[in-house]
């Protein structure tokens, strides 16, 4: 079952500007963008003399002003109604969201959902380590790059996912901090910064670790309440928590907290408006943040008959428009409006069966990126 709730923005003071700025409203563009010149980047440092630094510097900048020129970034902060004339902002942009669940990692598959016609295929990723290892792994898009972090069975790993070669490869090092995401801790990217928070086996209920793509730090600072199994996101230039759960009162809560760079506050004119709220998703554009699902699950809002087949949800990906695209069992779009709130089902998985979407990751590509198993 679905809970859908908009909190307004808070008037505050706002210490740091977030990148790209979240109220930007094209930042689905924005990944689509950022993401080919990460890969551009890639490619052209391939090319180089490893000893040649003048073409890993020339590769940095070209990167650097492909990057800039984004929509929603320093040199197009507006979005595509600034720079219309960017490639990404032209009407062909053929959008997909790419979902790696954890699940299907066995098999190599891939779900590829085809955004103008609703449509979902089958695709193909090498999943260069152990499957397993990307259960309750925090998935992060940062600096254009496609990261994921920890997990119940490797809670030490640091793996990416190039969409070039359609493969994820461990890297090289590996967290210093564990971290179990899902169930357990939750995470977020905040200007352009993976937090990794409230893991009991290693931050505790209250802190955050950070990894930038390259340094690892541990917060000092600390939640003022715990938060097992909360929901992350941010929005309005700030990170922010919905609910979860405290051990030291063995109870789930409402409360909402928000980070913006130096401490967290709680927010108790926007407490979540029902006593408790966990294993939820969250998700947030420029007019608000909305909570999807979550326990106790006799909680329901606008709920029509054709949504009443999805128990919860576990992923989402919010895309331009107003829609959200989520489920678990299932796959649904999700209207996100207070005045019509509504999903619809988009029907069973390619492979004949639910989905079982357990906190997959859920990624905007243009054209059918890795789609090596469509049927025409």
């Amino acid at each position: 079952m679905k809970l859908f709730v908009t909190f307004g923005a808070v008037a505050a003071l706002e210490l740091i500007p977030v990148t790209p700025p979240p109220t930007c409203p094209d930042l689905d563009k924005n990944e689509i963008c950022s993401s080919a010149c990460a890969q551009e980047l890639n490619n052209c440092k391939e090319e180089c003399d490893p000893e040649n630094i003048t073409c890993s510097t020339r590769c940095d900048a070209e990167a650097l002003d492909c990057t800039t020129a984004c929509p929603c970034n320093s040199g197009c902060p507006g979005g595509c109604d600034q720079c219309s004339d960017h490639p990404t902002c032209e009407s062909g942009l053929d959008e997909y969201i790419m979902i790696l669940n954890p699940y299907s990692a066995p098999y190599g598959d891939v779900f590829l959902v085809e955004l103008a016609k609703d449509e979902v295929h089958l695709g193909s990723v090498n999943y260069n380590l152990n499957f397993y290892d990307m259960e309750d792994s925090c998935y992060a898009f940062m600096k254009g790059e496609h990261w994921f972090l920890g997990g119940y069975y490797n809670p030490h790993m640091i793996a990416k996912l190039s969409l070039d070669s359609c493969s994820i490869w461990p890297e090289q090092n590996v967290l210093e901090v564990t971290h179990i995401d899902g169930v357990w801790g939750s995470c977020a990217v905040y200007n352009d910064v993976t937090h990794m928070c409230f893991d009991e086996e290693s931050t505790g209920f209250t802190k955050c670790q950070t990894f930038d793509g390259e340094k690892q730090a541990l917060l000092d600072v600390e939640s003022n309440e715990e938060h097992d199994w909360a929901a992350m996101t941010v929005y309005s230039n700030k990170m922010w928590v919905v609910g979860g759960c405290s051990e030291t009162t063995n109870r789930c809560h409402n409360f909402v907290e928000s980070y913006d760079g130096r401490e967290w506050s709680l927010d108790p004119a926007h407490n979540f408006p029902v006593p408790e709220i966990s294993g939820h998703v969250l998700v947030a554009d420029a007019r608000g943040m909305y909570s999807l699902s979550g326990r106790p699950f006799n909680l329901s809002q606008n709920m029509s008959d054709a949504q009443a087949g999805a128990t919860y949800f576990t992923s989402a990906k919010m895309v331009d428009g107003g829609y959200a695209y989520g489920g678990e069992d299932t796959l649904e779009k999700i209207t996100l409006s207070e005045e019509n709130f509504d999903s619809v089902n988009l029907g069973e998985s390619p492979l004949g069966d639910v989905y079982d979407l357990y906190y997959a990751a859920m990624i905007l590509v243009d054209g059918p990126v890795c789609g090596s198993g469509f049927l025409f």
